[in-house]
């Protein structure tokens, strides 16, 4: 049992006898830890099924004292949780709202849940057993969480990125990440960081189509779009590129590649990095980082600035 992660109790086996097979089933047992940071953040009307954000994530984003503390504290423990397991050399692969647990004490103690995702790197011989020739899949990932490299754009959009796949063994870059979109879903109070309004994406889409793009290639320049919005971009890429300039084949223009920057390492609430080099932009002096997102729709309608 460590800070920060959810305390295993004990574990037993239960048998199915009713059938010709016996039926075995390993169960585990954590303490409880509290209610989910989802259940924190957002809420849905009885009988609705919009989601709303909840009233501590209103107070929260209120601009009083201890709202941007909440903010940092839970930050900050979250990424002590994560310590502990990256010192085991273990990627959690599954970093998310509805597996982080919150207790309703004050001040408010916040655990790390649900490591069935998660994977010990660099594999031992007993590992690789358990996941068998084929290895470990994406099916225990959650998309909206991957960073670019695991699977949300294709080689050649990745190459022009300056990024390159990421491995199905995942490293302890690929947590970061994932905690950096949750940081964003708090602070935002949306569930759907990777927003582009629709009338906005169809002009842009229209110019990519102009531009010769394929089909199946524009299908990635809407996250990509995204992910711009929130300052996330690859360093050496001009200063307000327009989309279609990341879809260019052309060489003499490609993003110069980082490789120092193998270790990911979270920029701010705004944004992380992967292993080679995606950061958030740095603004211009003067500039509040209130409008490091300002192309993302929250922004208009979100509360004062913490």
């Amino acid at each position: 049992n460590r800070h920060h992660i959810a305390r295993f109790l004990e574990s037993f086996e239960q048998v199915d006898l009713s059938g010709d097979n016996r039926q075995h089933e390993l169960w585990l047992v954590f303490e409880n830890e509290g209610f989910s940071l989802t259940h924190f953040l957002f809420k849905t009307q009885p009988g609705s099924q919009v989601v709303e954000r909840s009233t501590f994530w209103w107070l929260v984003k209120q601009g009083l004292p201890w709202g941007g503390k909440i903010i940092k504290n839970f930050a900050y423990q979250l990424l002590q949780g994560l310590a502990v397991a990256h010192h085991a050399n273990i990627t959690h692969r599954d970093v998310k709202g509805s597996n982080v647990f919150v207790t309703d004490t004050w001040p408010p103690v916040v655990r790390l849940g649900d490591w069935g995702s998660a994977l010990k790197t660099p594999p031992t011989e007993e590992v690789r057993k358990l996941y068998g020739q084929e290895g470990p899949t994406e099916d225990d990932e959650t998309s909206e969480y991957k960073p670019p490299e695991a699977g949300l754009f294709d080689a050649e959009l990745l190459k022009r990125l300056g990024l390159r796949s990421s491995r199905a063994w995942r490293s302890r870059a690929y947590d970061l990440w994932s905690l950096g979109i949750l940081l964003l879903e708090l602070v935002l109070g949306t569930r759907d960081v990777y927003h582009v309004d629709d009338r906005r994406w169809w002009k842009e889409d229209f110019q990519l189509q102009k531009q010769g793009v394929p089909n199946q290639r524009r299908e990635q320049g809407r996250p990509l779009r995204a992910l711009l919005d929130l300052c996330l971009g690859p360093q050496g890429a001009p200063a307000g590129a327009p989309l279609e300039w990341f879809f260019d084949t052309r060489p003499s223009q490609a993003p110069t590649e980082v490789a120092s920057a193998r270790t990911s390492s979270l920029q701010n609430v705004c944004g992380v990095r992967t292993q080679l080099g995606w950061a958030c932009h740095r603004l211009p002096a003067g500039i509040s980082s209130g409008g490091c997102c300002a192309g993302h729709p929250m922004n208009a309608s979100r509360p004062r600035r913490l």
